[in-house]
């Protein structure tokens, strides 16, 4: 669980590093790309943190399944509005939304068994 916390720490150390020290204004991310990072970030944090087991089962079951597809909505938004801007957030966004499509297709696989 601690690796797991490290590897996300890490994770947007290097991204607060590279969106704020580009010195090209082409290069910064857009708006959207910002939000999708910043939630998707959340969302992680708040599943390793365990505040889903902390709310009603109810609300959990339509909670979960609205977040993991919003970031993965927001993540295909997020590359096809950044192919135009940079590639290299092109690559990121591309990474962090196909680990989130892959989370959420587990889950919804071992939820059914």
């Amino acid at each position: 669980m601690s690796t797991v916390f490290t590897l996300i720490i890490l994770n947007i150390i290097s991204m607060i590093i590279i969106f704020f020290y580009v010195e090209n204004d082409n290069l910064k991310p857009t708006k959207l790309t910002l939000i999708f990072l910043i939630s998707t970030f959340i969302v992680w944090i708040s599943f390793i943190g365990g505040i889903f087991t902390n709310v009603p089962t109810e609300f959990v079951d339509l909670l979960w399944n609205v977040c993991w597809i919003y970031l993965i909505l927001a993540g295909l938004a997020a590359i096809i509005f950044e192919v135009k801007n940079s590639r290299l957030y092109v690559i990121v966004a591309l990474l962090l939304t196909s680990i989130n499509f892959i989370f959420f297709s587990f889950s919804i696989s071992i939820g059914n068994m």
